[in-house]
């Protein structure tokens, strides 16, 4: 199973920047592999296997609580994503509205990063 559009934006919004694991973030979201996705009407989880080969996050990441964000014309108060590692792997990708429920055509999301001045 593919990641759709909306969850390739996203993962490329939150790998994005100099932190200390983003060459490792960005690695491992190369080769992850969707394993399920399930919908629950105000939002998503995308489960993910990784390679063992790929290098590992270090032990203190953790999903920040606006890795990244989303305007659509049908979600007024927009949409938040958190990405979940597990050991040191990508385990999970989290979509959720703030307000509502989760659009019928997730492909009119602009996805940004946060803005936490």
């Amino acid at each position: 199973m593919d990641t759709t559009e909306l969850e390739e934006s996203v993962l490329e919004t939150i790998a994005q920047g100099d932190t200390k694991d983003a060459d490792a973030l960005r690695a491992q979201i190369r080769c992850a592999r969707v394993k399920r996705r399930e919908y629950t009407g105000v939002g998503f989880f995308t489960y993910f296997e990784v390679s063992g080969e790929t290098p590992r996050l270090s032990d203190d990441y953790r999903s920040n609580l606006s890795e990244a964000v989303a305007s659509h014309p049908d979600v007024p108060a927009g949409a938040g994503f958190l990405l979940w590692a597990e050991q040191g792997k990508l385990s999970c990708l989290e979509g959720y509205v703030f307000e509502g429920l989760w659009p019928e055509n997730d492909a009119k999301f602009s996805v940004s990063a946060p803005n936490l001045s």
